[in-house]
């Protein structure tokens, strides 16, 4: 698998030090959040006080192969939204996009655009291999009533699997 970036696009929210990133490759996107609130106060079983900084880190990984469609919404005033839509999740679970702002939209479009294109492609190629195999039933039938020989059969068959 070809595992260089085709898109990056990387949101930061300032409260709270949270941050997004979206990786996009040939075959998969990968959603980052990192989130660094800081120094948090923790007590300790032993009761002494320790300051302590806690940071939370999360990859989520989708194949586009998986995905059914994108949605894109572009920032304005209001932050912009890519999203892709998995069947078994639900549209707002967490890696199945991410907000932007107005500055990352072209970058965000382009993802958009990316993805819908490779979507796409997923889809006639499963509708093909799908169109092959009936085929290849097709003449297997003809093939079991006598009507072509295993010969011919074997023939169209290489043909059909472009073999």
């Amino acid at each position: 698998m070809n595992e260089n970036i085709v898109y990056e696009l990387h949101a930061k929210k300032i409260l709270g030090s949270l941050n997004y990133s979206m990786f996009v490759y040939e075959e998969k996107v990968m959603v980052s959040t990192r989130y660094n609130p800081g120094i948090l106060l923790t007590i300790l079983s032993l009761g002494l006080t320790k300051l302590q900084a806690m940071q939370i880190n999360s990859d989520i990984i989708t194949y586009i192969s998986d995905m059914t469609s994108v949605s894109f919404k572009k920032a304005d005033l209001s932050n912009g939204k890519i999203a892709f839509s998995v069947p078994g999740k639900k549209d707002e679970a967490v890696g199945t996009g991410m907000f932007f702002r107005a500055d990352s939209n072209d970058v965000a479009e382009n993802i958009a655009n990316f993805l819908k294109s490779a979507i796409n492609k997923a889809k006639e190629a499963n509708s093909k291999s799908n169109s092959v195999a009936e085929e290849i039933r097709k003449l297997k039938e003809l093939f079991d009533e006598g009507i072509i020989t295993q010969e011919e059969f074997d023939i169209k068959k290489k043909q059909l699997l472009s073999l």
